[in-house]
Parts: structure tokens; sequence; C-alpha cells
């Protein structure tokens, strides 16, 4: 994994899950991120942390294509985000991103199942397929006697767990968490990331998880600082 602040290689051939070159973005005409390159394959996990307002859920969506380039380039499995239109990037976020967020961002009119159906369903998957899917990550994340609820009638550590199968759900390349254990008592923020950690092992995916909690971080193989919108230092986690 290189990590730096000066320019990172181009990949072509789409040889890594996520490529950033050369990005800036600015919010309100002021500078947010500046000259951030990260080079991540996938089937690896990497924690961004720093201080509050440092960037790091600005750089989160940008990456997603959620926010849009100043200048530089973000890839995407193998897809330059700038090359493609609003429609092809909302595609590819379907079927190769997903994202964890610190509250679940369930449909709160849908059961729990439904929320892990609808990206696959949006991607075009057979009924079938979604059906067998769906049972398989709601019996890995322990949600089988709840899966028919609603996300208000469980419980916080149970809506974040399907949260996190909803963006494993289509085998993504990429799987973006913004704070996923932040709103969790201590117990269920150790059962969710557990949880988070082995269904990206299973999938192959690269995990990017924005935290501010060390001990978090500390269960990533690597570690992403950002000070002032600027890559600080990248390392790797004891053991990682």
């Amino acid at each position: 994994m290189e990590i730096s602040s000066g320019r990172a290689s181009v990949d072509p051939q789409g040889a890594y899950a996520l490529v950033v070159e050369g990005l800036c973005v600015n919010l309100g005409g002021q500078p947010v991120l500046s000259s951030v390159n990260l080079t991540l394959p996938a089937a690896t996990t990497v924690a961004v942390t720093g201080p509050s307002g440092a960037g790091k859920s600005t750089l989160l969506n940008a990456l997603g294509g959620l926010q849009p380039a100043a200048r530089g380039r973000v890839v995407v499995a193998g897809r330059d985000l700038n090359r493609l239109s609003d429609d092809e990037r909302a595609e590819l976020r379907l079927r190769e991103v997903g994202f964890v967020l610190q509250s679940s961002g369930l449909v709160p009119e849908l059961s729990l199942q439904e929320n892990i159906a609808l990206p696959l369903e949006l991607a075009g998957m057979r009924r079938r397929g979604v059906r067998d899917r769906v049972a398989e990550v709601v019996a890995q994340l322990g949600l089988t006697t709840c899966a028919r609820r609603r996300p208000s009638e469980v419980s916080g550590g149970q809506a974040q767990r399907a949260a996190v199968a909803r963006a494993v759900a289509a085998r993504p390349s990429v799987v973006l968490a913004d704070e996923p254990t932040g709103a969790l008592d201590s117990t269920n923020r150790e059962i969710v990331l557990d949880l988070l950690l082995e269904q990206v092992e299973r999938c192959g995916s690269l995990l990017v998880l924005v935290t501010h909690d060390p001990q978090v971080a500390a269960r990533c193989a690597r570690q992403v600082r950002i000070v002032d919108g600027r890559v600080a230092a990248g390392v790797g986690a004891a053991g990682g």
C-alpha cells in the first residue's frame, strides 16, 4: 500500500481496489483536502484517523463519488470517477461500493431484510439471487430473528448489523465506513466491528474506515492520518 501527499502511481489496469491521485476538494470555496494520494489493494483494511474537521468524512465522500474533486482523480475498481456520468457513478456505487454510516441510514419504512435487499434489487439482481444472498448475510450477522422488523423495532446494535449486511450484500470492491461504531455502547461496538471485519474478509473487499477511536483503528491492517486536509502519516497496525 502506498500513501503520500506527493504524486501517486496511475493504475490503468485496475490492479488496485482504490487509487487516489492528487485529490483536492473544496467546500464553500475553501480547500478541505489537498493533494491526497492513496494506492490501496483489495482485501485489506485501512483506518482513517485525525482531528475533527481534518477532512476525513469529506475524503470518504470523495472516494464514494458523492463529493466532486476540484482537482485530481479517484479510481474505484479500475473506473475513473471523473470520466463517469452521474448515472454511471450511481451504478458503480451499487455494484462496487458499500457504505456504513454512524447512524444506520436504513429506510425506516422497510424491514431489515428489505433494506439489505434494496441495493441488490436496484442493481438488477434476479429475485432468487436476492433472496438467497439476503438470507446468507442475515444468518452470518445474527439477524434471523429480527429480519422482518423495521429499524424502529430493533436495537441500535441490530440496526447497525443490518447496515453492515446491506453494505456487503453485493460483495463490493470497496466498503466505506464513517464512524460505524461511534453511536454504539462498548459491547455492541465490538460485535459490530468484528462482524464488519469478518464480512469484508469474506468478500475480499477493501475497507476504508473513518474513526476517532484508537482501539477501532488498531484493528485495521493500516492507518492513515489526515491533518489539515493532507495525509500526515500512513502506518501498519501492530501485527498488521
